[in-house]
């Protein structure tokens, strides 16, 4: 019969040994061996010396894109404000010309245009 100290060492020896995240087990090395012998060294050459790169610099190309299309979307809805804001204003005008204008001519059809003042 084990002891419970013996039993525990050994889940904890198994669960080390499937994990395969460098984190929990520092002792294994990640990505350095792999377990396909014909075609491992070709895969970890292609996973690290092409794969890896790639993804750094798509991740860097793609960080600095989306930090320039914050500035212009920035600078896009503050113009975009101002132009609401202005039309606003525009309208309002408008409005207080209407009323002051003088009414239109009984009988005339809708888009006559005005008696001047």
């Amino acid at each position: 019969m084990k002891s419970r100290a013996s039993s525990g060492a050994a889940s904890t020896d198994a669960i080390a040994a499937s994990c395969c995240c460098p984190s929990c087990c520092p002792t294994r090395r990640s990505g350095g061996s792999t377990r396909r012998p014909v075609i491992g060294g070709a895969l970890l050459f292609l996973k690290r010396r092409i794969l890896l790169p790639l993804n750094r610099w798509l991740y860097e190309y793609t960080r600095e894109h989306f930090r320039r299309q914050h500035q212009v979307n920035l600078v896009l809805f503050a113009c975009l404000e101002s132009l609401a804001i202005e039309n606003a204003r525009l309208r309002h005008d408008i409005d207080a010309l209407r009323s002051a204008a003088p009414a239109p001519l009984p009988g005339a059809p809708p888009g006559a245009p005005r008696p001047p003042r």
